[in-house]
Formats: C-alpha cells, sequence, structure tokens
C-alpha cells in the first residue's frame, strides 16, 4: 500500500532532493525550474488536426476510413501546424555526413552533462516505473491509504494492516449496514458502504435506523445528508455487527404498511429484514454475498476456520456457512444447502462442468429459484 503513494511518484522525489540540496530554502534557480515545468498545454492544436482528418462529408457509398499515413498527409496539406500554429516542422530531407567519416555522438543524442543532483533511486529509464499509478476508477485510493495510515498510527496497530483486505464486504452489492460496537475507543455508528478500494479503507456514508410509526417491527434506514461521507477501516470482524436490508418499492409500503402514520416520502427505501447480528452470521446467511475462491480462503484464515485450499467454490462456501453461520442456521446440511441457491450462477458454471451437483456437499440436483434470477428491488407489483 506504501508503493502508492504520492510521494514516490518520480516528480516528488526529485523536487525533494532539489530543496534539500538548499537546505528548503527557495532560490531563482529553483523558481526558475517551476516556472519552466508547470506550463499549461493547449489542445486547440490537436481539435484542429482532428477536424481536417474527418472523413464523414464523403458522398454517399464512398469508402469513410482513411488509413493514418493518408490522415497525416491531409495535416500536412492544410498547414494547420505551420501556419495556423506557427511551428516549425522538420525538414523533409536532412543532410548526413559521409559513411567514411566517424559521425559524433553529439548527432544521435545529446551529451549527457553532470547533473548537480544525485538523481540515484529517483530518475529512471525503465518504460515501467515503479511507483504506483491509480486507475480512473481508483483515483481516490491515495486519500483512502491515508485514512488507513492514520488509523494504524492513532491506535498503534501497523503490524495489522495486513488485514484490510477484510473490507471486502462493504461493498454497495451486498446490501448491508454495518457499525463497530467493540472496543469502544474505534466504535462507530451505523453506515451503508458507498465503495471499498480493494486493499484499502470503505468510503461509506453514516445512516439513521427508522422504525414505521404505526409498525414498530417494521424499520428502515435513512441517509444522514447532512453528514459528509467518511472512510472507515476494518482490520477485524471482532465486534462488528450488521442487518441485511432490501430496496422496496412505494408501493410495497403501501401494501405492507397499511397503518403507517406521519408523513412517508413516496420514495424507494432501503428496509431492514433481519435484527443484529454479528458480521459473520450475517454473511453465512447471505451465502458471503459474490465473494470468490480467494477471498474465501483470506477470510477463513481471519475467522479460523480450516478450509482446504484445492477446494471448490461450492465446497467453501458450504464450510464457511457451517461454520461461520453456527446458531444462525441449523446444523443440518439442508440449511446448508438452501444457503447456497442464494450464488445461482456459480452453481450454474459448476453444474456445466460436472452434468450436477456433485461438487456441492449436500445440494440437491434440482436447485430453486434465487434472488440473484429475480428483480433486485421489490417491484410495483409487491413480488
Amino acid at each position: 500500500m506504501l508503493e502508492r503513494s504520492v510521494f514516490r511518484l518520480t516528480t516528488s522525489k526529485q523536487w525533494v532532493a532539489a530543496l534539500g540540496a538548499s537546505a528548503w530554502e527557495m532560490n531563482e534557480r529553483l523558481a526558475g525550474l517551476a516556472r519552466q515545468m508547470f506550463t499549461g498545454v493547449g489542445t486547440q492544436i490537436v481539435e484542429d488536426l482532428i477536424g481536417v482528418q474527418k472523413n464523414a462529408r464523403q458522398a454517399r457509398g464512398a469508402t469513410r476510413f482513411r488509413h493514418p499515413q493518408h490522415g497525416m498527409g491531409v495535416c500536412l496539406a492544410s498547414s494547420v501546424v505551420d501556419k495556423r500554429h506557427h511551428y516549425t516542422l522538420v525538414p523533409y530531407t536532412v543532410p548526413v555526413t559521409r559513411k567514411t567519416l566517424r559521425l559524433k555522438q553529439s548527432m544521435f543524442y545529446p551529451v549527457e552533462s553532470e547533473c548537480s543532483l544525485d538523481l540515484t533511486g529517483v530518475a529512471t529509464t525503465s518504460s515501467t516505473a515503479s511507483y504506483y499509478s491509480p486507475s480512473v476508477e481508483n483515483l481516490g485510493k491515495c486519500v483512502a491509504d491515508l485514512a488507513v495510515l492514520r488509523h494504524v498510527r492513532r491506535f498503534r496497530s501497523v503490524d495489522r494492516v495486513k488485514e484490510i483486505d477484510l473490507s471486502m464486504f462493504a461493498i454497495a452489492g451486498s446490501k448491508l449496514v454495518f457499525r463497530r460496537a467493540e472496543p469502544a475507543d474505534q466504535a462507530f455508528g451505523w453506515h451503508v458502504a458507498l465503495h471499498h478500494y480493494p486493499g484499502s479503507a470503505i468510503l461509506a456514508r453514516p445512516v439513521e435506523i427508522r422504525s414505521v410509526l404505526g409498525h414498530p417491527n417494521s424499520e428502515f434506514v435513512e441517509l444522514k445528508l447532512d453528514v459528509e461521507p467518511s472512510f472507515l477501516v476494518v482490520l477485524s470482524w471482532d465486534g462488528v455487527v450488521a442487518r441485511s436490508c432490501q430496496w422496496a418499492a412505494w408501493s410495497w409500503q403501501l401494501r405492507q404498511w397499511p397503518n403507517r402514520a406521519g408523513d412517508l416520502s413516496p420514495v424507494t427505501r432501503l428496509v431492514l429484514g433481519s435484527t443484529e447480528a454479528p458480521l459473520a452470521k450475517v454473511a453465512a446467511r447471505q451465502c458471503f454475498w459474490s465473494l470468490d475462491a480467494s477471498a474465501l480462503l483470506r477470510l477463513g484464515l481471519h475467522l479460523k476456520i480450516a478450509l482446504p485450499r484445492e477446494g471448490s467454490l461450492c465446497d467453501l462456501l458450504f464450510i464457511m456457512i457451517m461454520f461461520a453461520g453456527r446458531g444462525a442456521l441449523s446444523s443440518d446440511g439442508g440449511s446448508c444447502s438452501a444457503v447456497l441457491e442464494l450464488r445461482p450462477g456459480q452453481l450454474r458454471s459448476h453444474e456445466r462442468l460436472f452434468g450436477d451437483r456433485r461438487g456441492c456437499p449436500g445440494s440437491s440436483a434440482r436447485g430453486r429459484r434465487g434472488p440473484e434470477e429475480g428483480a433486485e428491488v421489490l417491484a410495483d407489483d409487491g413480488r
């Protein structure tokens, strides 16, 4: 995770080395270097080049595809680069020295001069740098990493940062709300997960559990819109409790809560469908959501459940449900196989390989319809 820090970028190391050489004082030389490096980049020339290469105005039935060399020839012929934007083009012919003469090194590339700064370990000629470059969907991972570093420094648990993968449950598809009840110094209230950065923290929004007036046994989740989302760090499932929930349409709410009192806006809500339980038991009831075999092996190691490393996904799920769901499910294999039906996609892939459910302990050859085959949201017809 530390390899992804912005301070490990090559440019950051170069500036640290330069400022360290000048006793961390900005002089004229460094100021000029900063003005030279941080300049704006215009895109007008790119837009003009694309504009002259467009081939959409061809006659009907004509070829609309142009080879790259033909497109660049159109750009050169239209003088977009040299006359419109006043760039100096490379000449078509370059005179060369006779082959019998020894060519100087400066004819191929500039002669390397001794640098005033020691850039060993900072600059590299490798095509793949060693620092981390986040993808588009992980632009906030650097901020999430800082939240993890603050957490482990505050609670002096740097040696447990390797357990950060236990946050894998906090994805929007899990449809649950969770909170940490113990220990007291690390406790936080109810949250619903927005996004989990792999190998880092959880982006979650605080929520409030409200009861339906007139139906005290019915509860739903209400977002705290006046509170900003926060980063949560979960290094252990001990002390974390959760409740499963389901999206319910407004027509479903009208039928199920006929005696409701107070004003409820006609919106789709997250309705709580289970009592508060440890996170491991809630995970067993929901067949560990969509976690793959590698994630189950890491989770089993944390929960101290012996899992066969060569076992199939169905074998791992069966063992995890049997031990993690102890007390929440009955001990017979029938109940565990019923929970396994919540993963019909993985079971179908196993059927294509073996023709039946031979790899699933306690499973029958005839499956039942799971929620992934139906609608994720309770539809207006109440089904």
